[in-house]
């Protein structure tokens, strides 16, 4: 029997998810010095965001644990990064917004500078840095297989680059990016 919720999730719906998720920390004026990690899934027609003070907090982790063990199609991270709209404008602090669905279609990520911008601007998939691309192909593995939700920090600045700057990212202890 087909069933919606095993249906790949499309471009708009996933633009869709991804500015309501946006909206969210806009309409509440979130401080990534306050928050510096929110989670977002799809709960229906809404959005459930569970947003964290302390991410590796044993708390935090099992809030996730929690949002994952329902089937979602679509699921987002949010966290602070530097970002630049372009190579003469200095580095800032900014919000990326790393978003997929079920169904294997590509990534959608948007990014805000905290202070200056007040619009999300649209990042393309092959101008992600290794950190975005680690992180969303993370969120796929939760979301299609049930791989457990591994949140870590980018220290590397190789993970700041992208695959056609840095053809080699660094990998952790265990291996992985």
């Amino acid at each position: 029997m087909f069933k919606i919720n095993n249906a790949p999730v499309t471009l708009l719906e996933l633009e869709r998810f991804a500015a309501a998720v946006a909206d969210e920390i806009d309409d509440r004026e979130m401080d990534p010095q306050q928050v510096p990690l929110i989670l977002a899934v799809d709960d229906g027609d809404d959005a459930q965001i569970l947003s964290s003070r302390a991410p590796s907090h044993p708390a935090t982790l099992s809030q996730v644990d929690q949002l994952l063990a329902t089937r979602r199609r679509m699921i987002a991270l949010v966290g602070t990064t530097g970002w630049s709209p372009a190579d003469e404008v200095p580095v800032t602090p900014a919000w990326v917004l790393i978003a997929v669905g079920r169904g294997g279609g590509p990534a959608f990520v948007v990014v805000r500078r905290v202070a200056e911008d007040e619009q999300w601007t649209i990042i393309p998939v092959a101008q992600l840095p290794w950190f975005a691309l680690s992180t969303a192909a993370g969120l796929r593995a939760a979301i299609e297989y049930g791989t457990p939700l591994r949140l870590k920090q980018a220290t590397a600045t190789q993970l700041f680059r992208r695959p056609d700057e840095c053809p080699d990212p660094p990998f952790d202890e265990r291996g992985e990016l």
